[in-house]
């Protein structure tokens, strides 16, 4: 009978661990894919139109507030969980 509630006890574990790890890799994904695509499509349209710093610049600083906005309302998700 003891058997069955470690078992038990590692699956909950396992659970809690396998979601903390896909709350981490969620968050991090959404926070660097805004900025690294900001960079990159700011540097596209620096190019295309001769802006040199303007356009990865605020494609960045958008970026940035995406992955705040993304963050937040993941925070906020968490909590009502």
């Amino acid at each position: 009978m003891e058997k069955n509630s470690t078992k038990g006890r590692q699956r909950g574990s396992n659970n809690k661990l396998f979601r903390s790890l896909a709350l981490a890799g969620n968050l991090g994904l959404s926070t660097a894919l805004p900025i690294v695509g900001g960079a990159l499509l700011g540097s596209f349209l620096d190019n295309k139109f001769g802006t040199s710093p303007k356009m990865t610049l605020s494609s960045i600083f958008i970026g940035i507030i995406i992955s705040v906005a993304n963050i937040y309302f993941t925070i906020k998700e968490i909590d009502k969980n």
